[in-house]
């Protein structure tokens, strides 16, 4: 990732700070529409006691889609009978009640419940203004009424946010007037393809892959939500999941303290959510668009818990957790992916993180600087593919309610669910019962009959949640526990001494007064059912890691070049795809020697990828691998990098010496010049970062010119073509900031003339996250990508998350082609 530095520097040399506080203005607060203005049915004069309700419905639609164009370069709204019904309810409720409101009556009170009603989902939101029905004496057209209804919203930031949401592609619109034709009222709903209820799961069908209800989760709040709703940095948790071969799932990264920062606030948490792509057949979609989640949903999973399950012994700061087991609902032979939901105040859904497959080929930018890897020197043969311990859980329900003897699931799960946060994923084979009174209704028949079948009642109710566990339902003789407290008690330790029998006597004299003054610091704790479930924790059996190291290690020891070559090449695409996290590159076994090179700079390569920048110890490897061939292109190129990169020069004659390094190496042939303009400019940074703290002089006031220059002269900061568009965006695509990469690209996915390079990384990019993918705009960079080359179409869509096929035009376009 490229470093914070770099970025510092980025956002200054171009210029682009300065967009930062008009992105934090309202860009529609000075909205006009002249081509509107223009049009002769929208100029004609509106009279609201004799006017043409389809002109202004179609004069409103039209200034939105404007706005929404003008803005984010958005397709027209589409429009449907059931949003405009639901628009026109609270547009006729504002008018009778002449007061702009989006609260209505019970049942139909809010928004949610009026979608419902005409059979939608909860996926929509409504947007209600108001303007004055007439002028006075002036003249006032359809377009004027249109501009009063729709301003307000334009002018106010939050309003102005959600009516230009890229995410929505339909659209529903009402207008009514009050009694006296003062006002007119409007409501608009907008949503998109999940609004629409095509599937509906049901809560009975034991065999959904659905969780029932909500799962324990709440919908979207912005008061709660608002704080992360742009955090870019919690886009990088679907690629911390990970599931192995026996269905357990675990959070992989680096840093864990970075992820502390993402999910470690009180009330953080996240859900997973496991979807089959059976959900996603084209003529049968098996997904209901009103529940929260997708699929079937894990409970909360907090940052705590995941660092509790950390694997990783050291103090690397790496972390490594089990934190969630396929859920056996789902056979571990089916084709599934998971969902990260983001949970603020412990249940609320504040985002979903989708699978990535970000691609962005062929783009000449300034990014951080790695290593040229070696795979031509070697020929290879080809692609190269590598083809439960035991615990007791308890969970201790006390008994405070004398002759309790029945119990309700909901009464039991939360206990279970409080316990099952202390323990990392397992599986339940057996379930014990175990029943206990305090000592002194031992021989109290009656409370041991009711607490049997309260037993009874729970084994009853757990055999909904596991229907394949063995119970069993016994009595526990509290005196033993009893012994064991009372021991530690200065006042009352002499209990311990006498037998059973004693004590139950002691209790019982004076009117039971010994008893009542033990009840609340003893005999009430006494009083449980406990549930002692017997498990398996859920353990990773086979590490892909390991074979692939072994199998190299074998390879390289048997002499086997072209074989070891293809396992490297292997390995190197999982750690650029950040499969392998914490792969161990020094486990691979390479002798230094001169026709190993191909391999030491392969495993320096993979030494330096996950860095931000070099290291004295990498610099020290470059420069070990040069001293085996001084003259190898690809070695001087790598020994640049590192000791260009390592540190911020200390002075101008260090900067001077490393410039005509980096300017040697555009004599080498074997050296891609980009590479080489990218290490440039890496380098233009770390002189900048000296300059900042050099005393000034005419020397460093020259530098600096240069420097600048330079950087110039490497990459044109002007955003005047799609392919000056291309490497600004690819900068911050590599920085993790999508959306920024979108907004640079989208005002070219017109552009006949942009390669198919762009348009398939536009596609990628608008793919990674909700409110792209159910947008117009990626609806048109699929239908452009698939006249450029459906196939490639397919192979990139299959590296997004399935769930684009919510997006019905992008469903019917892959069912057509692509399956």
């Amino acid at each position: 990732m490229i470093k914070n530095l770099f970025f510092s520097f980025i956002f200054t040399l171009l210029t682009i700070s300065a967009l930062a506080p008009v992105r934090a203005q309202v860009i529609s607060a000075d909205f006009e529409a002249p081509e509107l203005k223009e049009n002769a049915k929208y100029a004609q004069n509106f009279n609201p006691g004799n006017y043409d309700s389809k002109i202004l419905y179609d004069c409103i639609s039209d200034v939105i889609d404007y706005a929404r164009h003008k803005y984010y370069y958005l397709e027209p709204l589409k429009h449907h009978r059931l949003f405009d019904s639901v628009a026109g309810m609270q547009a006729t409720y504002q008018a009778m009640k002449n007061m702009k409101t989006d609260i209505n009556l019970a049942p139909y009170k809010t928004t949610f419940y009026r979608l419902k009603k005409y059979g939608l989902s909860h996926r929509g939101i409504e947007l209600v203004t108001r303007a004055k029905a007439h002028a006075g004496t002036k003249e006032y057209s359809y377009f004027d009424l249109s501009m009063e209804l729709i301003m307000p919203l334009l002018k106010n930031a939050k309003l102005s946010a959600q009516l230009l949401d890229k995410q929505y592609s339909y659209v529903g619109i009402a207008v009514e007037s009050d009694e006296f034709m003062r006002m007119m009222y409007a409501s608009i709903i907008l949503g998109n393809d999940r609004t629409f209820q095509e599937y509906k799961s049901n809560p009975f069908d034991k065999r959904s892959v659905i969780t029932k209800g909500k799962g324990g989760l709440d919908y979207y709040d912005e008061s709660v939500c608002r704080k992360c709703i742009n955090d870019n940095s919690l886009e990088l948790l679907s690629t911390m999941i990970s599931v192995d071969n026996d269905g357990d799932v675990y959070l992989e990264y680096n840093d864990a303290k970075a992820l502390k920062r993402m999910i470690g606030r009180d009330g953080d948490a996240i859900a997973l959510d496991f979807i089959l792509m059976s959900q996603y057949e084209c003529n049968d979609m098996g997904v209901d668009n009103d529940k929260i989640f997708r699929g079937t949903v894990t409970k909360p999973i907090y940052y705590d818990k995941i660092l509790k399950a950390n694997e990783i012994a050291d103090k690397s700061n790496r972390i490594k957790a089990l934190i969630a087991k396929v859920p056996e609902s789902i056979d571990l032979s089916e084709d599934f992916f998971i969902n990260v939901l983001v949970l603020k105040n412990k249940k609320v859904v504040c985002r979903t993180i989708y699978k990535k497959g970000i691609t962005a080929h062929n783009v000449k930018s300034s990014e951080k600087v790695n290593f040229l890897v070696d795979d031509v020197t070697i020929t290879n043969p080809g692609e190269w593919v590598p083809v439960a311990e035991k615990d007791v859980i308890e969970v201790i329900i006390p008994y405070t309610t004398p002759g309790k003897n029945s119990y309700k699931l909901e009464e039991i799960e939360p206990f279970i669910a409080e316990k099952e946060k202390e323990y990392p994923a397992f599986e339940v084979n057996q379930i014990e019962i175990i029943s206990s009174p305090s000592i002194e209704q031992l021989s109290n028949q009656t409370i041991l009959r009711n607490m049997q079948r309260g037993g009874e009642s729970i084994i009853k109710v757990l055999k909904s949640k596991y229907p394949n566990v063995q119970f069993t339902n016994t009595t526990a003789d509290s005196w033993e526990s009893f012994k064991a407290e009372i021991n530690n008690d200065q006042d009352y330790y002499y209990l311990g001494l006498m037998t059973k029998e004693e004590v139950i006597r002691s209790l019982r004299e004076r009117n039971n007064e010994l008893a009542k003054e033990l009840e609340e610091e003893y005999l009430s704790k006494q009083r449980y059912i406990k549930i002692v479930m017997h498990v398996n924790y859920l353990i990773d059996g086979n590490n892909e890691q390991e074979f692939v190291l072994y199998k190299f290690n074998q390879a390289l020891s048997e002499d086997n070049l072209p074989m070891a070559i293809a396992i490297q090449k292997y390995i190197i695409r999982q750690i650029e795809y950040q499969r392998y996290r914490n792969f161990q590159v020094d486990r691979l076994v390479i002798e230094e020697t001169k026709q190993n090179i191909p391999f030491l700079t392969n495993q320096l390569y993979m030494s330096y990828y996950p860095l931000e920048k070099p290291t004295e110890e990498i610099t020290s490897k470059a420069q070990t691998i040069l001293n085996l061939d001084p003259r190898n292109q690809i070695s001087i190129f790598n020994h640049c990098v590192a000791t260009a990169l390592v540190q911020i020069p200390e002075n101008t004659t260090e900067i001077a010496k490393k410039q005509s390094d980096i300017d040697k190496l555009y004599t080498l042939d074997a050296i891609p010049k980009d590479r080489v303009n990218n290490l440039n400019i890496e380098f233009q940074v770390l002189v900048l970062e000296y300059l900042k703290n050099a005393p000034q002089n005419s020397e460093h006031t020259t530098l600096s010119t240069n420097t600048f220059a330079k950087i110039k002269e490497i990459r044109n900061p002007v955003m005047d073509s799609w392919e000056a568009a291309y490497k600004l965006a690819k900068i911050f695509i590599d920085g993790g900031d999508y959306d920024y990469a979108i907004d640079i690209m989208t005002p070219f996915i017109d552009n006949s003339r942009v390669s198919d390079d762009f348009i398939f990384a536009y596609v990628s990019l608008t793919g990674h996250k909700e409110e792209y993918f159910m947008s117009s705009l990626f609806t048109k960079a699929i239908k452009i990508a698939k006249e450029r080359d459906a196939r490639f179409l397919c192979v990139v869509l299959d590296k997004l998350t399935p769930c684009i096929y919510d997006n019905a035009e992008v469903r019917e376009i892959i069912c057509d082609f692509c399956r």
